[in-house]
């Protein structure tokens, strides 16, 4: 998650290196996780045997509810089973066994109706077993905040639906125990945050190093079959660290991440990379922005980016003419170089890939045409006036109106006493003079350029009448 206004500051104790991001979400498109995360977040089904839907929607990277600018991870509720998923912690910045570490995540729920744990285990492969597999565990019961104390659980406090939450579980994974932080607004937790302070591990048999992020679903009495508890930014970090996350990467993308009927002479546009020392500040340490830009596909593995200087809190770039095609999905990303370091340094920060599609290369509706009604009775109707409204950006588009007769051979209408049809660059109309019975019918319109064609939504003309009277 992307925000501003970040109070970040390394407060914790006995901090003996730098967080290291687990992830973010950034650098995915939005699907199902076995398809798009490359093997990073791997699906778990906690029930007896094979999980029926490894590759179904219940566990998505996704738009953040909050921010369309914003990529998260989610697992969904399902009333088939325990549904579930493990992010892989990469070894060097695992909580290794024998020492102190930190795991701070965001999480968001929309409602309260569910029942689902997540933390840490070092269990590599927890692809059976449920929630026994848990070292760390917290748990969202039924607007219920729990920690596992050795062999229960314990609840602390309680949890709010469409509210991101801060968490951070401060493990010692010496003694195998572990203290949980949560709170409301992003800035750094203190001792009025902790809620459960040296619980046991569930699984005190299994030990070594935590280095999978796991979280399952249950599905049971009063929860809600759909719920989904998404997550953001999950960082591992040694020592105790109650900070919280600041990317530093640009952010705020113009078009907006996923934009749609993008025009041709777009500009791109970001914000900097804000100071992690200072949040409400861009980072000083800026000095180049690496944009990479293509419409094949998200991967710029070996792509020489463009290169641009950073001069303050936002920066652009105008793409070459020509370059810009119509019916595309472009996919771009922005790197912030550190004092100058190279595409490839470990000190550049990498950025989020966003995507935007233009618009088609044939006519597109804006507004579709809608019913009409006409009052039978009346001998002088008002003309029946069917709209569409509509963009035609690579050349001029002719309109054809049609009525529907037998979806076969649909009436093309021609100006006269009858239609009248009128156009400009951006808008038909079809008039039909003193409408009647014999009117009755669907109308649409076929909206033709140098290009193709786009065919509008049918709109009934309907003719109300007086069937039967009642007598006194």
């Amino acid at each position: 998650m992307k925000k501003l206004i970040f109070l970040g500051l390394f407060i914790g104790l006995a901090v003996s290196g730098q967080s290291a991001l687990v992830d973010d979400f950034e650098s995915y498109q939005p699907g199902v996780i076995s398809q798009v995360t490359g093997g990073n977040w791997v699906p778990v089904y906690g029930g007896a045997g094979t999980d029926p839907g490894a590759d179904s929607t219940v566990r998505q990277i996704a738009v953040d509810p909050t921010n369309s600018s914003n990529r998260v991870i989610y697992v969904e509720t399902n009333n088939t089973g325990q549904y579930g998923m493990y992010g892989v912690i990469p070894s060097a910045d695992a909580i290794k066994d024998g020492t102190i570490g930190t795991l701070f995540c965001q999480f968001y729920v929309t409602t309260t109706a569910l029942d689902q744990s997540f933390g840490l285990t070092s269990i590599d492969s927890p692809t059976s077993g449920g929630f026994a597999n848990f070292n760390c565990q917290v748990a969202l019961v039924r607007g219920n905040l729990l920690v596992r104390n050795g062999g229960s659980s314990q609840t602390v406090g309680t949890f709010q639906a469409n509210t991101w939450y801060y968490l951070w579980i401060v493990v010692n994974n010496s003694s195998n125990t572990y203290s949980v932080y949560i709170k409301t607004t992003p800035s750094p937790a203190t001792s009025a945050d902790r809620v459960a302070t040296d619980f046991a591990f569930r699984t005190s048999g299994t030990d070594g190093d935590l280095d999978r992020f796991y979280t399952i679903a249950n599905y049971g009495s009063n929860i809600t079959a759909g719920t989904r508890l998404h997550f953001d930014n999950i960082v591992t970090s040694p020592g105790e660290n109650l900070s919280v996350y600041v990317s530093g990467a640009a952010f705020n993308p113009s078009p907006a991440n996923g934009a749609t009927n993008v025009p041709l002479d777009v500009v791109l546009s970001w914000n900097t990379g804000v100071d992690p020392a200072n949040p409400e500040q861009v980072n000083p340490n800026i000095t180049k922005h690496y944009l990479y830009l293509r419409h094949t596909e998200p991967n710029f593995v070996g792509m020489t980016p463009i290169t641009i200087p950073a001069a303050g809190a936002s920066a652009s770039y105008t793409p070459p003419a020509l370059f810009i095609e119509a019916d595309r999905t472009y996919y771009w990303r922005v790197d912030e170089s550190i004092n100058d370091s190279s595409p490839t340094d470990p000190n550049t920060i990498r950025g989020g890939v966003w995507s935007f599609k233009t618009i088609p290369a044939v006519p597109y509706i804006e507004e579709q045409p809608s019913e009409v009604r006409v009052d039978g009775s009346n001998p002088t109707p008002p003309p029946a006036v069917f709209t569409v409204k509509f963009r035609s950006e690579l050349s001029a588009a002719q309109p054809t109106w049609k009525k529907y007769a037998d979806g076969v051979n649909d009436t093309v209408l021609t100006a006269g006493s009858k239609y009248s049809i009128s156009w400009t660059d951006t808008v038909t109309t079809l008039s039909i003079s003193n409408p009647g019975v014999s009117d009755q019918g669907y109308y649409y319109c076929v909206l033709t350029n140098l290009t193709g064609s786009t065919t509008s939504q049918q709109a009934p003309l309907i003719v109300n009448r007086l069937l039967a009277r009642q007598l006194q």
